[in-house]
């Protein structure tokens, strides 16, 4: 659309104009003038900021202030104010960059100048975060080289960004927090290393709250509360794109049958139990899980061969009686175990429970929200059959919003993890068996139960603990497992245990860390023929 010449005068902004095109520098005022008059516009130029963001109106300025743009994401080149503007407006959004930085508690402040600063003089100076930043580029190289550095002789690098972290932050890092370190120390030496240490603690609420001695921290808006990033995928799925690929989904055909009667699997009494032991042990904390436990015993009685296998289901002093319906499945379905507690018991504590009364010579769990598709159990074990040197197998999962959906259905949205092959070193940074892989009974009698003191991440915990001790782990192809992703789930709401609990975790191995990374699947990076699959037991590669 072409502007009148006063639509023109009226979004110039002579400084913006010119600090945003480095090739105008030169020009005299009258000429930046006519520049912008003449052919600017007519070029795609932007003469303010005005001007720009009236361009772009679904972009949030909102707040926006470019020199702490620059300030919090120090990665971006040097540009000007003007140019860190249109940065932002054309890619810092998209890219989910901090558009300022975040206000950083007083406490916190002085816990990181007291960690990094010897001079009290300057740790008073200390009133924002820039003075910090400022202050730690002023100190001089020998005392970054001296007391900041210091380590028992032959320390990896790895291990300086550990006793960094510790120092700094109050806790040990994550794999990510090291790796992105010692970048920035092969960038910018000991100053930079240094820098970035402290920014994060900037950066991470969970830090600030730990600096801050326990007390939550003003968070912000944080992350997209309708949206998840699948486990190995860095990509975060908003709510409506998953909700759009379920609504073009193919629905399944319903069987037919009297109008509004519930299509469940026939439960037919079986006189006597199946005398030979169980090949697997399915392991269930039940609790309010009223809404789900038909559809959830549907799911697994439904299973290739559930007859060999048997489902322990630890009733936590659920308050919704769901174990008469437990009860009714068990008339059908021998191999199902029901055991109340007289008082409510946390889910770890539950599965350790199931695990006494455990016959199986495998071992899995199922979540109440969660579904398996329809060989899940069978291709597991056969896996496991197939190689005796490998101690768990768990496979990639679909995200779904809505539990209990038909396999294909979930299938056919394809919202996946892509779980890497374990390594101790990604293990670290997050539990890739995820919800449901399958592993050996024996396990238990070499490393113990499940640790009753975790509330959501005594699983992560337990495979932390059988890796260290020299357990393998393998990948299985094709996703088996359907996880929902509930916003108040315990693992995954906000504020959670299920952020809190990570550190305690890489606490307790640290040591991890600093070691070598190891591999744990002894099959990378080339898998054989495994069983993996349906009714005619077909083998996937």
């Amino acid at each position: 659309m072409t502007r009148t010449l006063e639509e023109l005068e009226g979004a110039y902004d002579a400084r913006f104009y010119r600090e945003a095109y480095s090739d105008l520098a030169s020009l005299t005022g009258e000429e930046l003038r006519a520049h912008w008059i003449g052919s600017g516009a007519a070029e795609g130029r932007w003469a303010s900021s005005r001007d720009l963001v009236a361009s772009h109106p679904e972009v949030d300025v909102s707040g926006f202030d470019p020199a702490e743009f620059l300030f919090a994401n120090p990665d971006l080149p040097p540009m000007s104010e003007a140019a860190a503007t249109i940065y932002w407006v054309l890619y810092g959004w998209r890219e989910g960059r901090e558009k300022r930085f975040p206000a950083i508690p007083a406490a916190v402040l002085r816990r990181l100048a007291g960690a990094t600063l010897a001079d009290p003089e300057e740790r008073e100076k200390v009133t924002d975060p820039r003075a910090l930043v400022r202050a730690l580029r002023s100190v001089p190289e020998e005392a970054l080289a001296g007391e900041l550095f210091r380590t028992d002789g032959g320390a990896t690098e790895r291990a300086v960004v550990v006793a960094l972290f510790e120092r700094i932050h109050g806790r040990v890092p994550s794999p990510r927090e090291v790796t992105l370190s010692l970048a920035a120390m092969a960038r910018g030496g000991p100053r930079g290393l240094l820098e970035a240490i402290v920014r994060g603690a900037f950066h991470d609420p969970e830090t600030r709250r730990i600096l801050s001695g326990g007390q939550p921290a003003s968070d912000g808006p944080g992350p997209d509360p309708r949206a998840f990033t699948p486990l190995g995928t860095g990509r975060e799925v908003p709510f409506a794109e998953w909700e759009a690929r379920h609504a073009a989904a193919p629905r399944r055909p319903l069987r037919p049958g009297p109008p509004g009667t519930a299509q469940e699997p026939a439960r037919v009494p079986v006189p006597d139990p199946v005398a030979a032991p169980p090949v697997v042990s399915i392991l269930c904390s039940l609790y309010c899980g009223g809404r789900h436990i038909d559809s959830y015993l549907a799911n697994l009685t439904a299973q290739e061969g559930f007859r060999n296998h048997e489902l322990i289901v630890v009733d936590a002093c659920s308050p919704e009686g769901e174990g008469l319906v437990v009860k009714e499945y068990a008339r059908s379905f021998p191999g199902i175990v029901y055991r109340r507690e007289r008082t409510r018991v946390g889910i770890y504590e539950a599965w350790n429970t199931a695990l006494r009364l455990a016959r199986g010579r495998y071992v899995t769990n199922a979540n109440l929200d969660d579904s398996r598709r329809p060989d899940s159990l069978a291709v597991m074990a056969r896996a496991l059959d197939a190689l005796p040197g490998v101690d768990v197998v768990y496979s990639d999962v679909f995200y779904t919003l809505v539990p209990h959906l038909p396999w294909e259905t979930v299938a056919a949205i394809d919202v996946r993890t892509d779980l890497p092959p374990l390594t101790t070193w990604n293990l670290l940074e997050f539990n890739s068996p995820h919800c449901a892989p399958m592993w050996r009974r024996a396990l238990h009698d070499r490393f113990g139960g499940f640790d009753a003191s975790f509330s959501s991440a005594g699983d992560w915990e337990f495979w932390l603990r059988c890796a260290e001790r020299g357990a393998l782990f393998h990948k299985l192809p094709e996703p088996l497992v359907a996880y929902t992703f509930n916003l108040e789930g315990i693992s995954t709401r906000r504020g959670t245990a299920g952020v809190r609990e990570q550190w305690p975790i890489r606490e307790r191995y640290r040591e991890l860390l600093v070691q070598p990374e190891r591999g744990l699947d002894p099959l990378r990076p080339m898998s054989p023929n495994v069983p993996a699959g349906g009714p005619r037991g077909e083998t996937t590669p």
